[in-house]
């Protein structure tokens, strides 16, 4: 990664690649950390519509929407597919560190967006926006981990190992399914990038008077109380005051720096600090799913063979598998449920009855 506009952030939410923060004005985030959903959600006027979003997708998500942000990256407003949105989901807590992490490195109001969309929406053979039935990856050689964009407005990523197994379950899904392996990654279309952004809502960048009352906020404030120094005559006494912050600021510092003695940049003490403490809790999140997954598809493989079930998502959080499934019967998905937790702690919630289909999702962790 060469351009200097760009950074990346890792999976412990921490940035690196980055050479110089002063023209960074895009970070990649980890595509793992974000789900893909789309669906046709009511309503003309924007409030409406966005209002009603998170409902609409309620059905398909493991946590409350409440905890959740939506960041809407196309909606088709003519057509047959009118009405029809394409969504990015991301945990709030999750993208309050990214923004902390962005803070303690100078980058307030740099963009977020997912890794998977450093890939073009079309390849030597395969072009997403004519066939939706399609695979774009990438694999970089210094890593194991692969990124595949299989939408114009979606993607996926992970180890080989896993991906390989998605794919085989997508092609008993959609028999037609292609790949493209791309040779070589090209330079971002910057101009066209905006829309795929995560900072949207309650977490957008600073408007542009924003950024000018940030530049000048601190020189008034500085203005305002010389002139209140000089009215009450206190200038001794708020050069002490002054010596004083010095040297709890040279106290706080060197604190932290015990603390902390890996960190060879100090930008701000306090959201460095939070970022610190915050990233211990995601170091271990994925340790275990591909093991898991690998057990779990001994159970699940039988059924998907002689038809009884569909799979239509998985979702690896917090240590835990969410597979969400369908089948005719309810009692299927009660079964398999009942198989996983021999090995597992394994539990079934229905989401949606009908006589004849029955969805519901099925929540795996390890004893």
């Amino acid at each position: 990664m060469t351009d200097t506009r760009q950074a990346m952030m890792n999976q412990d939410g921490q940035i690196e690649a980055m050479q110089d923060a002063s023209s960074v004005q895009w970070v990649w985030v980890p595509t793992e950390q974000v789900l893909f959903l789309d669906a046709k959600v009511p309503g003309k006027r924007t409030a409406d519509w966005m209002q009603a979003l998170p409902y609409v997708l309620e059905e398909r998500l493991a946590q409350p929407v409440e905890t959740l942000h939506f960041a809407v990256l196309h909606r088709e407003n003519s057509g047959e597919r009118a009405g029809w949105t394409h969504v990015a989901v991301v945990e709030k807590d999750r993208m309050r560190r990214w923004l902390d992490e962005l803070e303690a490195n100078g980058l307030a109001n740099a963009e977020l967006v997912p890794d998977c969309f450093r890939l073009p929406v079309q390849g030597e053979t395969l072009d997403l926006t004519q066939n939706a039935q399609a695979w774009l990856i990438w694999e970089d050689e210094r890593q194991p981990r692969r990124l595949v964009r299989n939408g114009v407005y979606s993607g996926l990523a992970g180890e080989a190992a896993w991906l390989e197994q998605v794919w085989a379950l997508a092609r008993e899904q959609q028999s037609d399914l292609q790949q493209e392996t791309l040779s070589s990654l090209p330079e971002p279309d910057w101009a066209s990038l905006k829309p795929f952004s995560l900072r949207q809502g309650e977490f957008r960048t600073a408007s542009d008077s924003g950024r000018v009352w940030q530049i000048w906020k601190w020189p008034m404030v500085l203005l305002v109380a010389i002139f209140a120094v000089l009215l009450t005559d206190t200038v001794l006494k708020t050069q002490r005051l002054n010596l004083q912050a010095a040297a709890y600021e040279r106290q706080t510092l060197a604190l932290f720096k015990q603390l902390f003695p890996d960190v060879k940049r100090v930008v701000n003490i306090r959201a460095q600090t939070k970022v610190r403490l915050n990233r211990a809790a995601d170091e271990a999140d994925t340790a275990d799913f591909t093991a898991m997954l690998r057990s779990v598809e001994s159970t699940v493989r039988p059924l998907l063979d002689k038809q009884a079930m569909r799979l239509q998502a998985l979702r690896w959080q917090n240590r835990q598998l969410q597979l969400t499934v369908s089948a005719k019967q309810s009692a299927t998905l009660q079964q398999l449920a009942e198989g996983l937790n021999q090995r597992f702690q394994a539990e079934f919630k229905l989401s949606h009855a009908a006589p004849d289909k029955t969805e519901g999702v099925i929540y795996v962790r390890a004893r």
